[in-house]
């Protein structure tokens, strides 16, 4: 049902009186750049499915929003501790999932999972970034000058879980196809490190034309 011109305001104002008292507006939106980068990997165990992710967002007042999410904290029930110079909170979600967000330089970073954020917070000089790295460069290399959004993955890491399943013989991990796991020996195939190296790395763009928006996937040669 249409409400008229302001309508949305005035629920947003009636939202910031209620409950930890946070304007959805003016305490975030209005404080974010638009830029927005979204990381996922493969979980810590060898089990599939799950995997872990981080959601960055790019802040114009990084102080404002960090004394805000330590005055929310508490009222949700989130557990604070420093990890690298970075106050890092953290609390499990109904599905046993970790939850954790922190505030870092001038992004706000959202994580769902044991190990992502910590590798991130963590920065260590020693590591080569992506940006530097081989593989994401000749990816980048194909990406328009206008391009809205970028993606880059590795498809081994994201194959590599179902198939050591498979090779494990863990029919119990796929209901309905037993009788397969029955007639071939997928324990013969051989380790996954023999196949990666034919599973070239990918990627994505978006640009915008007259009718929209255009996205282009690809993978490289072998």
């Amino acid at each position: 049902m249409f409400q008229g011109a302001g309508a949305l305001a005035g629920i947003l104002d009636q939202m910031a009186n209620s409950g930890p008292g946070i304007h959805l507006k003016q305490d975030i939106i209005d404080n974010l750049t638009g830029q927005v980068q979204l990381i996922t990997a493969p979980n810590s165990t060898e089990q599939f499915g799950g995997d872990e992710l981080l959601l960055a967002l790019d802040l114009r007042n990084a102080g404002a929003v960090s004394d805000l999410i330590s005055g929310l904290s508490g009222q949700i029930g989130m557990e604070s501790r420093e990890f690298q110079g970075v106050d890092l909170y953290s609390m499990d979600t109904p599905n046993g999932q970790a939850f954790s967000l922190a505030v870092k330089d001038s992004s706000l970073l959202f994580s769902m999972g044991g190990s992502l954020m910590e590798q991130v917070l963590r920065n260590d000089d020693d590591m080569r970034p992506l940006a530097e790295s081989d593989e994401f460069r000749s990816i980048a290399s194909h990406f328009p000058a206008d391009a809205v959004s970028v993606t880059f993955t590795r498809p081994a890491e994201t194959y590599r879980s179902i198939y050591n399943m498979v090779r494990d013989g863990g029919a119990e991990n796929f209901p309905g196809v037993q009788d397969i796991f029955e007639k071939i020996d997928f324990t013969k195939l051989p380790p996954f490190e023999k196949l990666e190296k034919y599973i070239k790395p990918a990627g994505a763009y978006t640009i915008k034309d007259s009718n929209g928006y255009f996205m282009e996937g690809f993978q490289l040669k072998n």
